[in-house]
Order: C-alpha cells, then structure tokens, then sequence
C-alpha cells in the first residue's frame, strides 16, 4: 500500500503524523518505502530529535550533580527550611 502513495499523499500522511506525534514511529516502519525527499526529511527530523535528547540528558545530569553538590554542604539550617533538597 504504501508504494502507492503518490507524493501529495506522502505529504499528507507527514502532515498528520507531525500533529500527532508520530513522523519517528512511520520512520521507523516505513523508511525503505518512503521517496527520498521524505526519507531525507523524517531522516533529518530523527537527528533533531536525537540532538534535542542528547541536550536533554545532559541538562538532567548537570542538574543532577549540582543537587548532589548542595546536599553535601548544606548546613542544618537549609535541612530545617527546606532548602535543601536531599541530604546525604
């Protein structure tokens, strides 16, 4: 079926996998099948998206060590107001 998807249909099928999320899921069932002008744009869609993870998990490791950090010197006032998040 989908090696008769014309390319206004291919158009179409991005257009509403955009709106619900789901342009990587067709990339990734249906790639081979795909014309390369789509295949280049989900292609270039899924490195954007591995960028943004990559930023991602890198913001949650930074905020993970400086919690650790403030846990190792807060002192009993920052435990007695809250301050502080996790103490060691």
């Amino acid at each position: 079926m989908l090696d008769r998807l014309s390319r206004g249909e291919w158009e179409q099928a991005l257009d509403f996998c955009d709106r619900s999320q789901l342009t990587l899921a067709l990339r990734r069932v249906a790639r081979v099948r795909m014309p390369p002008s789509i295949r280049e744009r989900t292609d270039a869609d899924a490195r954007k998206n591995r960028e943004r993870l990559a930023k991602l998990r890198a913001s949650v490791r930074d905020q993970a060590v400086e919690v650790r950090q403030s846990a190792l010197v807060g002192d009993d006032s920052d435990r007695l107001s809250g301050n502080c998040i996790l103490h060691a």
